[in-house]
């Protein structure tokens, strides 16, 4: 598309030269400045575009080498240049959580999900952090979001069943632990063998 739009503006710049029916010096500049012209502009609108994706990108590396808020400056910058991509959100409230900005975090995942409704991993995310917090109840309900968004995610049976213990609701968390250990998760059957195995 950059391709096209530039040798367009080319020929028509052409064609006014040949309407001039000579290559004075005067029709020459006037080409050259076209020409020119154009083609800043179309680097600039590219560079602008490189940069939007770029930031992600580069937010996801520093993320991985652990420079976390600068990664978050990045996701910042992500967002900014494209507020409805949502994996900007995600991300930055996963890096959020690192550092223990738990508001961040959650206000990360709330406009994903507003972004998004039907997006499990954002209720997932947002009711593990509100676990970290010990605002348990609100994370049963965000995890039963995500199972009712997607039934067959070991985890987050496993993670609700985390938060259903700490309400002392044992049975319910034994459940889902059971059912976790079914959808693969190893870990859930170990939890399951040392407190529910006896009793549930």
């Amino acid at each position: 598309m950059r391709g096209f739009v530039f040798i367009f503006i080319s020929i028509f710049a052409l064609l006014i030269v040949f309407y001039l029916n000579q290559l004075t010096l005067v029709s020459i500049l006037f080409l050259l400045i076209i020409v020119i012209g154009a083609f800043v502009f179309l680097e600039g609108t590219t560079a602008k575009n490189l940069d939007c994706k770029g930031f992600y990108a580069l937010a996801n590396t520093k993320y991985q080498h652990g420079d976390y808020y600068l990664a978050i400056d990045l996701y910042t910058k992500s967002i900014f240049c494209d507020p409805t991509f949502i994996k900007s959100y995600i991300n930055r409230g996963i890096v959020h959580t690192e550092v223990g900005n738990y508001k961040g975090a959650i206000n990360d995942y709330t406009k994903a999900i507003e972004l998004n409704p039907s997006y499990s991993m954002a209720y997932k995310n947002r009711g593990s952090v509100k676990s970290i917090i010990r605002n348990f109840r609100g994370a049963v309900i965000d995890f039963d979001k995500a199972i009712e968004l997607d039934p067959y995610h070991p985890y987050f049976y496993s993670d609700r069943a985390l938060a259903r213990w700490n309400l002392g609701n044992f049975s319910c968390a034994c459940s889902d632990w059971r059912k976790a250990s079914e959808l693969g998760d190893d870990k859930a059957t170990q939890y399951f063998n040392m407190h529910c195995s006896d009793s549930y």
